[in-house]
């Protein structure tokens, strides 16, 4: 405003003329007398200074220090507390020191809000009923309570730790949060995190408000704009206390009419002032159509003004914000309603815009008022100054001058100093700000650099700006520009003036025409303003003026977006954040069934996941893996290394489904998430269940024989199996039915004779244990009326529910039903499953028995061990508690035609590798007679994708079909030796996969040209040679063990195996290899085919010293396959 119309200026004039008036000696003070008016930082009570920082520390630390300072909070930023209160709680029962209780005190006044709370550097949130959400959902509870003067204690600590927390701890006037945490050690690691708080904090009064009454605080709003905030503080940051009036404690504690309002006024609104940025502002909000964009948090709308371009999914072109609500539900509307609806859209927003001057920052009650003035001047580019005691703020903005002098304002010289030293001028301006995107720590901001005054300079001439209160990069980079400007601006004029220059206001700016230095309309800052009294030449007193200026331009306050940079977006070392685990990827679950050397089979699953891509979990973490059956409620766990890629889960329970779930755990005993469970069928084993115990047998009612034993604690056991005979010969017993509970009921049993019975546990891939211990029962004649034969109602039709197959241990398919039961009917007290192939009559076959409870329990039940691919009739039988049954009742849709397993797929990528690297791996073969020596090939495929293949079969087809061998299921390589095994010109060898229930894929062949057939030719084999017999005078053992070998053969024989059988025979010529009897042991083997079998029958008839007898089996069981097969043999006789 214009000085002359400033009444505080004339205030203090009049001041100075009335003391001169009223002065006896006024004569007598010299010849001066000066009222000053200076645009500077410290004024009366601001002048003494200390050393020190706006806060004890960092401002983001916690302390528990009871004398520590309250603190003062203005804008948007995060900000360290107070510790008020720590205390661990134990509760009888529960598990020690399980919960921690905090009062954690963030400033002395109200709060607008409490945004969210961070654990170290990572955002918690939590509901609206103070829950935390994510990470920590269970472990952390928060109550905020935002500094009302009335505000009562915490409930949930008065009810919690009373006696610890009491009624009179109100913390009135004080925002803080009651916080409690649950012990984890893997949520709490390292111990308590450091806690710390986002918010809007004070709530300031601001003067161009007529709404808001200076002295009602309820009527204040809350906003960040530097200039209002400055004020707040300038007017000693009102506070209500303990009574509610308002009083002024901290701050400079000026009272409203010590302030110059109407400057506060101006610097508000040049505050609110929009500047352009240099990128678009984009934010992912949810919409639901119409003109309503709602977002979840109030940040979300910060740096949105109305009139906004806005651009998204399914919004019109040219939209823009029309209003913006900043109370729950935060959001805005649109001028042009969105014609969809989105989830987590990318909204962008052009021509994005910010607000010219912003406060994000605290100080603690203890520091110096001047440090805080210094830090509100360096945030907004301002200036504070004394007008006749009044406050006057300004900010740093173009302000055009209304005031011009010139050469006739002047009394005497103009006194013009030098341009700046190079300490004063400045080129390079680099610094730090409160950084919201580095969760609000200090970093540097893009420093503003003049390459033209770089050049003209020849020297870098660098200072630091420390904006502690600033938390925009781009008002850094304004701040820091008009910093480097100003300085250099290095003309200042001292003038000496007369009463014309009392329109010249201290602060603002003026125009000064001096013709002698080609000033025209020359722009000046006014920085000091002298009136003082002075003689003139005839000795009469008169006042005069003398004010100080500083060039200045609107191009100091400019700012073009393309002048602006972004942060460094990598200004560190991106090291891993050890509070973040990541979530395992990647599993999968493959059937790994183990062959044991004695035949019998184990069931494996194979888990394989991607390796963790955290350092910290690699590095001395580790890996809980998880497993169950699907039906289990309980997790079994194993904890692997955090390197592991794989784990092998053994000893399963075969054909039952699993699941198998992943978490990582880093080094400082953080745990992540589990990834989704993965299931997968356990593929079949051959485990023996142990017998089943506590049968005990008790004739019923009527001709009824009621059999119950213990729940078997193997988890493979699926059925248990009925036996019965009329004597105690458990070898002649008649299997009489299967059932899946621990009870049955045998009907229609003859009177007064004695029936003897056994269990047996079967395992899901159907392996029988031996029989149980026997039990016997007598059903008693029953005197007339002693029982009742009416039979029970008939019950209603079952139905169908689904089919499948099970694979059993030997690789033989069985087909299962699962049927609907129906409810038991009027007097039945159980029912009877039944199956048969359709068309047998009086095939019906007992698969289960349901009593009332497992009735009441399950609904359905389950008939396996059918066979595949056959019509087969379902019924069931309602029986009564004497043993009487109602009729048999079909299934609705009965006859069902049981399914079939699928065929796996065929193998591909079928070749014949002749390569020294594959043909070096296959021994060579010798042929029975002659001792000819075959070369080799190797064949190759690729694996057949399905999970449930046993083993390839290879043949090899010239017009009639010949089985060359097998492989396992795992391998995919097999050896062809020419002459042996391919006899013509050209041959088609085929590959098929098996699975394990017998199905072939189809054959996947290839021609093998006879280039490949070539042999060694013939060579004589001493081993072989009918010369080589005499090896007298070995020996081998010792001591008494010791035995002299008179006789030794070694040969690889290759019969052709008839096929078709379980076990087969071929011999072996001993002729002139000197053996005077049958060979005393021997030893034999298959070299082309792993599952095959071979030893010397030293009990076979057909044993001489001119012939061995060899006796051959499968491994798994199974029948024999036809074709040749090649087997390593030694025979040895001893003395």
């Amino acid at each position: 405003m214009p000085f002359l119309a400033n009444p505080a200026f004339w205030k203090g004039v009049a001041a100075a003329l009335k003391w001169l008036a009223t002065s006896k000696s006024w004569w007598a003070i010299g010849a001066r007398l000066v009222l000053t008016v200076a645009a500077s930082y410290g004024i009366g009570r601001m002048m003494q200074r200390k050393l020190g920082g706006l806060t004890n520390g960092n401002p983001l630390d916690v302390t528990r220090d009871p004398l520590t300072p309250r603190r003062v909070i203005w804008g948007h930023c995060r900000t360290g507390g107070a510790m008020r209160l720590h205390h661990v709680r134990d509760v009888p029962g529960d598990p020690p020191n399980e919960y921690l209780y905090l009062i954690l005190v963030w400033c002395a006044h109200r709060a607008r809000a409490i945004d969210y709370l961070m654990f170290n550097d990572e955002i918690v949130r939590f509901d609206a009923a103070g829950d935390a959400l994510g990470t920590y959902a269970g472990f952390a509870r928060v109550t905020h309570h935002l500094g009302e003067w009335n505000q009562e204690a915490d409930a949930n600590f008065l009810a919690e730790i009373p006696g610890i927390w009491t009624s009179t701890d109100r913390l009135r006037g004080c925002t803080y949060s009651a916080i409690r945490l649950k012990a984890d050690q893997s949520k709490w690691p390292t111990g308590l995190p450091l806690i710390t708080a986002v918010g809007r904090w004070r709530i300031p009064y601001d003067p161009r408000d007529e709404a808001q009454d200076p002295d009602d605080d309820s009527t204040w709003e809350y906003t960040d704009n530097a200039a209002v905030c400055w004020h707040d503080f300038n007017r000693g940051v009102p506070v209500r206390d303990h009574t509610g009036s308002l009083v002024r404690l901290y701050g400079l504690n000026a009272q409203d009419d010590e302030i110059v309002t109407a400057a506060a006024i101006t610097a508000a609104n040049t505050s609110d002032e929009l500047v352009g940025l240099a990128a678009p502002l984009t934010r992912t909000l949810d919409y639901t159509g119409g003109q309503a964009w709602i977002g979840t948090w109030e940040e979300e709308l910060d740096g949105l003004v109305a009139g906004m371009v806005v651009s998204g999914p399914d919004i019109p072109p040219s939209a823009v914000i029309a209003s913006i609500s900043r109370v729950v539900p935060f959001g805005f509307t649109l001028d042009l309603a969105p014609t969809g609806t989105h989830a987590g859209a990318t909204v962008s927003f052009a021509d994005a815009e910010a607000r010219r001057y912003t406060v994000a920052g605290a100080y603690d009650l203890d520091a110096q008022c001047s440090t805080v003035v210094d830090s509100f001047i360096s945030a907004t580019a301002g200036k504070m100054y004394d007008v006749a005691g009044d406050v006057v703020i300004r900010v740093g903005a173009w302000e055009e001058p209304d005031v011009e002098l010139d050469m006739s304002a002047l009394r005497g010289a103009v006194s013009v100093s030098t341009p700046l030293s190079w300490r004063e001028k400045l080129n390079h301006v680099r610094g730090v700000y409160t950084n919201p995107d580095a969760a609000y720590n200090r970093t540097p901001f893009p420093a503003v650099v003049s390459d033209a005054f770089v050049a003209l300079d020849g020297v870098e001439l660098a200072t630091d700006l420390d904006l502690a209160f600033v938390a925009s990069s781009a008002q850094a980079q304004r701040l820091a520009k008009i910093k480097l400007l100003r300085t250099r601006q290095g003309t200042i004029a001292t003038k000496a003036c007369n009463l014309r220059a009392l329109e010249a206001v201290a602060g603002e700016n003026y125009r000064f025409t001096f013709e002698p230095l080609g000033w025209d309309a020359k722009a000046f800052e006014l920085l000091r303003f002298d009136l003082s009294i002075e003689r003139d030449k005839k000795a009469k007193p008169g006042f005069v003026i003398d004010i100080t200026g500083q060039e200045t331009d609107a191009s100091i306050f400019d700012w073009l977006t393309d002048e602006e940079n972004v942060d460094d977006p990598a200004p560190n070392t991106n090291l891993p954040n050890p509070r973040v685990v990541p979530t395992p990827t990647g599993l999968t679950l493959t059937p790994a069934a183990f062959l044991q050397p004695d035949g019998t089979s184990l069931s494996r699953l194979l888990a394989t996941w991607t390796a963790a891509p955290s350092a910290w979990v690699q590095g001395g973490g580790s890996i809980e893996l998880q497993y169950k059956t699907t039906a289990a409620p309980v997790w079994q766990t194993r904890m692997l290394p955090g390197t592991a890629e794989h784990e092998i889960l053994a000893d399963l329970c075969g054909l039952l489904d699993y699941d198998v779930r992943l978490r990582f755990r880093n080094m400082l005993g953080v745990y992540g998430a589990y990834c989704a469970p993965v299931t997968e069928t356990a593929p079949a084993d051959s485990v023996v269940p142990s017998a089943p115990t506590g049968l005990t047998a008790s004739a019923g009612t009527g001709k009824a024989v009621q059999l119950s034993w213990t729940k078997h604690s193997d988890p493979r056991v699926a059925e248990y199996g009925i036996y019965r005979h009329s004597s105690n010969t458990p070898a002649s017993a008649t299997r009489i039915g299967q059932v899946s509970g621990t009870s049955f009921v045998d009907l229609k049993m003859p009177l007064d004779a004695t029936s003897y019975y056994w269990v047996t546990a079967e395992s899901a891939s159907n392996v029988e244990s031996a029989k149980s211990t026997v039990a016997s029962a007598t059903p008693q004649s029953i005197p007339e009326g002693g029982i009742d034969p009416t039979p029970p109602g008939n019950p209603s039709a079952p139905t169908l529910y689904i089919t499948g197959t099970t694979i059993a241990a030997d690789g033989s398919a069985t087909a299962k039903l699962v049927i609907n039961l129906p409810a038991l009917p009027s007097l039945a007290v159980g029912l009877n499953v039944f199956w048969r192939v359709h068309g047998v009559a009086a095939g019906w076959v007992l698969a289960d028995q349901i009593d009332e409870d497992r009735r009441a329990a399950d609904s359905r039940a389950t008939i396996d061990d059918l066979p595949t691919g056959t019509s087969v009739d379902v019924a069931v039988q309602a029986y009564s508690a004497y043993g009487i049954c109602s009729a048999v009742v079909e299934a609705t849709g009965s006859p069902f035609t049981t399914p079939t397993p699928a065929a796996p797929s065929a193998p591909s990528g079928l070749v014949l590798s002749t390569t020294a690297s594959d043909v070096n791996r296959v021994p060579p073969a010798y042929a029975g007679s002659g001792g000819t020596k075959y070369s080799a090939a190797m064949l190759k495929w690729t694996a057949s994708p399905s999970k449930d293949v046993a083993y390839y079969e290879i043949r090899r087809d010239a017009g009639v079909p010949i089985t060359l061998g097998r492989t396992k299921g795992t391998e995919t390589e097999f050896p062809l030796y020419a002459g042996l095994q391919i006899n013509s010109v050209t041959d088609d060898i085929g590959v098929r996969a098996v699975s394990r229930s017998g199905v072939g894929s189809t054959w996947t062949t290839k021609t093998v040209p006879h280039s490949f057939t070539d042999n060694y030719g013939t060579a004589d084999m001493a081993e072989q040679s009918s010369s080589a017999v005499a090896v007298t005078g070995i020996q081998t053992g010792n001591g008494s063990s010791v035995r002299k070998v008179l006789a030794r053969y070694q040969n690889s024989a290759v019969p052709t195996l008839t096929g078709g059988a379980a076990t087969e025979n071929f011999n072996v010529s001993l002729s002139n290899r000197g053996f005077s009897t049958k060979p005393d042991a021997g030893y034999a083997q298959s070299s082309s085919d792993a599952a095959v079998l071979a030893a010397y029958d030293f009990d076979a008839a057909g044993n001489s010293s001119s012939n061995a007898v060899i006796r051959v089996t499968r491994r798994d069981g199974a029948n024999l396959g036809a074709g040749p097969c090649r087997f390593s043999i030694e025979l040895l006789e001893y003395d």
